[in-house]
């Protein structure tokens, strides 16, 4: 079996800082060890390689926003007729950075995702608490509390402040030269129509949370760290207490079924408890932090119908490989 791993100028994300590529020998390594030969190729390359039915293409993403937009545009037309070609697929590869998209794709199934809905208008009615998110982020970075309409409104402008850009405070200023200055050249068609939007995500609140987990998948292993929430806060992402303990066998087998529904070789999930059971608050299946996967002393593998804990003796370019290697296998 050959497959193709395409880079972006040499870098298939991530280790640990995010800008630090996996080992791309050890990763064609191990996969070489299961016989299965692969060949680097760059994503500006892409856009010529000839695709059929039984073409492989394992991709990542990126967190520079100019890149990841053109990973994006590339696989959305390259992978339009083969999508089965594409490892993860289309829309995985969509969702990353992009909560948004995200929101969406968790519509399909919402025994499994805590529901969220994603916007680009203010003109939305707060009538119980929401989680505001921007679409994209890591951590806690961009996450605010909206109990009604006024403090919506107010996290809003200051979650995106920083975003304006030169060209949206010269737009500001035209417009208001136009209505003090030029009124009868004022549009306010004009403006609606160019006025900057910052789209975003409303999840529904989970009131008297402690933690949640975050999970990181590699074919069968399941890595989990317990995550307890900033003191003040509801926020467990980004807040540094983070606790390796053992989990329920409920626990992880809600955790394969987000996997078996995103149907990917290895993804990282945020996980809460809700009422009787558990909810995916966010994905990711391709480029999120390995830190659950380097500092855990072990990890869960679902072996002859039940959990089994075994000591974590991998690498994470091993992990990579043997789930890549049992994805494909049971395409």
């Amino acid at each position: 079996m050959k497959i193709n791993i395409i880079t972006v100028d040499g870098y298939f994300g991530q280790r640990l800082p995010t800008s630090k590529s996996l080992e791309l020998q050890s990763l064609e390594q191990h996969l070489n060890l299961y016989g299965v030969k692969c060949e680097f190729i760059d994503i500006q390359d892409v856009q010529n390689l000839r695709l059929d039915s039984d073409t492989r293409c394992i991709i990542g993403s990126h967190q520079n926003p100019g890149v990841k937009k053109y990973i994006d545009d590339v696989i959305s037309i390259k992978f339009e007729n083969y999508r089965d070609s594409l490892i993860p697929s289309v829309r995985n590869i969509l969702a990353h950075e992009n909560k948004g998209v995200q929101a969406i794709i968790m519509k399909e199934c919402p025994d499994l995702f805590v529901q969220q809905n994603y916007y680009y208008r203010d003109d939305i009615e707060i009538n119980k608490v929401k989680v505001l998110k921007r679409t994209y982020g890591a951590g806690s970075f961009g996450v605010a509390l909206a109990t009604d309409n006024k403090t919506f409104l107010k996290q809003k402008k200051k979650m995106f402040y920083s975003d304006l850009k030169f060209d949206d405070i010269k737009f500001y200023i035209f417009e208001c030269l136009k209505k003090y200055i030029f009124p009868s050249k004022l549009s306010k068609e004009h403006t609606i129509y160019f006025q900057r939007y910052n789209p975003y995500v409303l999840q529904d609140f989970i009131p008297d949370l402690n933690s949640d987990y975050k999970v990181l998948v590699f074919g069968n292993k399941y890595y989990v760290l317990k995550r307890n929430v900033r003191d003040n806060d509801f926020r467990a992402s980004g807040s540094g207490k983070f606790v390796f303990e053992d989990v329920s066998e409920k626990f992880l087998s809600f955790a394969r079924k987000v996997i078996e529904f995103l149907h990917t070789p290895y993804a990282s999930l945020d996980i809460v408890e809700r009422g009787d059971g558990f909810g995916c608050i966010e994905f990711q299946c391709v480029h999120f932090g390995p830190y659950t996967q380097l500092n855990a002393e072990y990890y869960y593998e679902f072996k002859n119908g039940k959990w089994i804990r075994e000591k974590n003796n991998y690498t994470l370019e091993q992990v990579y490989a043997e789930a890549l290697v049992d994805f494909l296998k049971n395409e």
